[in-house]
Order: C-alpha cells, then structure tokens, then sequence
C-alpha cells in the first residue's frame, strides 16, 4: 500500500500578478530542496488558521519544471473563498504543502510528438511539461493549442512566447472566444477540426 506524500511548510518568496484575475506563486521549502514530481503533477496547498491550524486544502498543479529544485511555481486563478484567502497572504507567509499527486504526466521517452489543448488557467501543468521537455528532451516536437476568453485573460504568454523562440519544437496557437484589440494575430474562436489540420497538418 503507497503512503501518502508528506505534507511540508513552505514560505512564499514570490507573488506576481499575471492577469486581472490571475497570480503566481513562488514558494520554497523551509528545509531542503523541493520534492521529486513528474510535469503535469500537483500538489495539496494548505492555508492555515492564525492558531496554526489548517483552515482549507485544494489542488494545484505546479507550473514549475521538476529540474527547479528551490521553489515552486503555481498559477491561481481568484475565484470563490478559497483563492481569495490566497490572493490576501504576503510575501513570507508560511503554508504547507503535500505532493506529488496525479498521473497526468508527460514522459518524454514514451510520448514522443504531443499535442496539447489548454484553456485559461488550465495551462499551468502544460507549462510545467513545456519547460521540462525543453530541457531534457528539445527533439521531441509539441504544439500547443491554448484558449482564452479575452486577450487580457492569457496566462503565461511572455513565457510561454519564450520558450517557442528558445525551441523550434514547440509551437504555440493562441485562440479568443473573441478579440479584444486589432493588434491580435493569433486566431479567434473555439478549436475545431479545421483549425487543428490547419496547424497540425
């Protein structure tokens, strides 16, 4: 029978504002390096009661790649009691952590050329395998189809951008359910067969 992870505390070292309604987290552990995870894996964040007491868990995927190991890197997007509770701690706060979990990894020697399909927040855990493929394993080829509602709502777009420059194996498609501004070049509408063939040949 498998144990589960350990559960860690970890201080926040970093917080960045990503979108109106989107913030990143940097966290590292009080002790030791980060634990081993796959790309696409997540992990239980715990928010504590000033007693110190847990007040309230949920899931998270890191966007971090495995390789990093000092921090962690998660997007949150604020929505309900939960990610408001997160978007009011500081800088040096203190909460705790349990992962591994979840088996939905991508194995570079098993999965070769991949397409990926993400919406909104949805991108983080392929952020994770984005930046891990592009350091262990630049050969294998990955495109990415990431849906957003608005211009304003895309997520990760300088890194995600950066990482298509430094690797001629990824490439990325942005789409909009509509556009926000005329300067937009990617494409707008939901992912369709057409749309797909046209990228995907």
């Amino acid at each position: 029978m498998n144990s589960l992870p350990a559960i860690a505390p970890y201080k926040i070292q970093k917080i960045t504002r990503e979108t109106h309604n989107v913030i990143l987290w940097e966290v590292v552990p009080e002790q030791g390096e980060t634990p081993y995870y796959k790309p696409g894996q997540f992990a239980m964040i715990h928010l504590m009661n000033p007693d110190g007491s847990v007040w309230k868990k949920k899931p998270y995927s890191m966007s971090s790649s495995p390789t990093e190991k000092k921090f962690l890197e998660f997007g949150i997007k604020i929505h309900g009691d939960f990610t408001q509770k997160m978007e009011t701690l500081e800088v040096g706060e203190r909460i705790l952590i349990q992962a591994p979990f979840g088996f939905f990894v991508y194995e570079p020697d098993i999965h070769k050329d991949v397409v990926f399909f993400a919406g909104g927040i949805g991108a983080t855990p392929f952020l994770a395998m984005i930046r891990f493929f592009s350091q262990s394993a630049p050969q294998n080829k990955i495109t990415m189809f990431y849906c957003n509602q608005t211009e304003l709502d895309v997520s990760y777009k300088t890194v995600i951008d950066g990482l298509a420059a430094q690797n001629k194996n990824f490439s990325v498609i942005y789409s909009l359910d509509k556009r926000v501004t005329d300067g937009w070049t990617g494409e707008v509408g939901f992912i369709s067969e057409e749309l797909i063939k046209k990228h995907v040949p």
